[in-house]
């Protein structure tokens, strides 16, 4: 599932985007990444407050796929070491996208809003 907190990053406020794995049956969460934190995706001095804004999460053999609207960047996180393995923006190309899920032959489906970049 996909959460948020707020956090003090270099005296500003914004929202941290958090990944958690919850356990159905008991409610509760049995992992948890922070983007902030874990990721190190950190605001830039122009970032608005939701400078993330993931909108999407997947999760098949040990990683995680979390899509990044406001980064226009799908990372790929290793669930055991909590690290981003790999960042996809297609060029430049992928912007405010949404719904990214692996697919059963490993390839990445993503609907791409393409908000108005060339």
């Amino acid at each position: 599932a996909i959460g948020w907190g707020l956090e003090t990053y270099n005296g500003n406020i914004y929202w941290d985007d958090k990944i958690v794995i919850i356990d159905k049956p008991t409610n509760t969460i049995t992992w948890e990444w922070s983007a902030l934190k874990d990721g190190g995706i950190t605001p830039g001095a122009n970032d608005k407050e939701d400078y993330i804004h993931f909108n999407s999460v997947d999760y098949k053999d040990g990683e995680i796929l979390a899509s990044s609207r406001d980064r226009s960047t799908l990372y790929l996180i290793d669930k055991n070491s909590k690290k981003i393995i790999s960042t996809f923006t297609a060029g430049g190309r992928l912007s405010g996208q949404h719904d990214a899920s692996f697919l059963d032959n490993g390839d990445i489906l993503v609907f791409n809003n393409h908000d108005g970049t060339n």
